[in-house]
């Protein structure tokens, strides 16, 4: 197993590692420390689909992001996206001592295996290398294993903006922050 740093140009690649949200369970926070998990039926959404290469051209600038990728003999199965410094990327709300954890991923035979940890051990090193402080990560409150890891390496649940997103009023976006 490799875990490298690959040029911008490997974008288009990197957005085509399936990524798939499975859950039976919702977060339902009343505040940063207090919630409840809810059972919901069964859910699988393909994350691809919401996901367009010329979007993410549009918002990464080359300079300001890096890409890490896992392969297995040749084969791409995992990867992450960190930014700083960006002045399109709003969750850094002009703090340019933050990072972004702008995507994660691992295909689904390959998860649980640690390389997610490994990936975003290279994150940091990035993000400290750039005199960052800390790393914003996003997700959804039906994301439980996002949830679950990010928990697991010591982020915080800092921010919960419910209803964030327009096409989603039962998703709420959740900000954890990890302090480097």
């Amino acid at each position: 197993m490799i875990i490298k740093k690959v040029d911008f140009s490997f974008l288009s690649d990197y957005i085509k590692i399936p990524m798939f949200k499975e859950f039976d369970t919702i977060y339902k926070y009343n505040s940063l420390n207090e919630y409840i998990i809810e059972k919901t039926n069964p859910t699988i959404i393909d994350m691809n689909k919401y996901e367009s290469i010329d979007l993410w051209k549009e918002i990464l600038i080359e300079e300001h992001c890096s890409i890490f990728v896992c392969l297995i003999e040749d084969e791409l199965i995992g990867g992450a996206i960190v930014v700083t410094n960006s002045p399109k990327v709003n969750m850094l709300n002009n703090d340019m001592t933050n990072a972004v954890l702008w995507d994660i991923r691992v295909k689904k035979d390959f998860q649980g295996k640690g390389i997610s940890q490994l990936l975003f051990d290279e994150v940091k090193k990035y993000s400290i290398m750039k005199s960052c402080k800390r790393v914003i990560i996003e997700t959804q409150n039906n994301n439980p294993k996002a949830i679950s890891f990010y928990t697991k390496i010591g982020a915080k649940l800092r921010f919960i903006k419910k209803s964030h997103y327009q096409d989603l009023p039962d998703e709420d976006q959740l900000l954890f922050i990890y302090d480097l």
